[in-house]
């Protein structure tokens, strides 16, 4: 399927990390999906720019620099109920505040994306009258994500 809709996306996490960081090192973990998950923000790689700008030429060159995986945010509306979002709200403000977990998104094709994470954020949102109370969760991308074809 070459486009879809985000209609089916499923988001879940694991409090572990796996064995080796690669598809099957991440298959053998246990995930917990996140419940009310709205929207999941942007991830993937983009590098930073280092100039090179000699003298004797006047010509900036161009190189790649570091490499980021992404800092998805995720939209939820607020469950204290939910295993998921515990889980991740545990890891920004709870015992296991600062370490890093495993998430898991799967697309409505059946392709999956799993990623090593740590949560930077857990906000609450109490939005207007006629909304539901929410929260929301940045998450940074700490290696390569790994993707998985359906």
């Amino acid at each position: 399927m070459a486009k879809q809709v985000n209609t089916g996306v499923q988001f879940a996490v694991s409090a572990a990390l796996p064995a080796t960081y690669d598809a099957a090192g991440y298959a053998a973990l246990t995930y917990t999906p996140v419940g009310e998950v709205l929207s999941i923000g942007e991830f993937g790689g983009s590098a930073d720019e280092v100039q090179s700008q000699p003298l004797a030429t006047g010509v900036t060159e161009f190189f790649r620099g570091f490499v980021q995986y992404g800092n998805p945010s995720l939209g939820l509306e607020r469950d204290t109920n939910d295993a998921g979002q515990n889980i991740i709200k545990e890891h920004f403000d709870g015992a296991q505040t600062g370490n890093a977990f495993s998430a898991q998104v799967t697309l409505p094709d059946g392709e999956i994306v799993y990623m090593d994470v740590r949560a930077f954020s857990y906000n609450v949102n109490i939005g207007s009258a006629n909304s539901m109370i929410g929260s929301t969760a940045n998450l940074r991308v700490n290696r390569v994500p790994i993707y998985v074809a359906a």
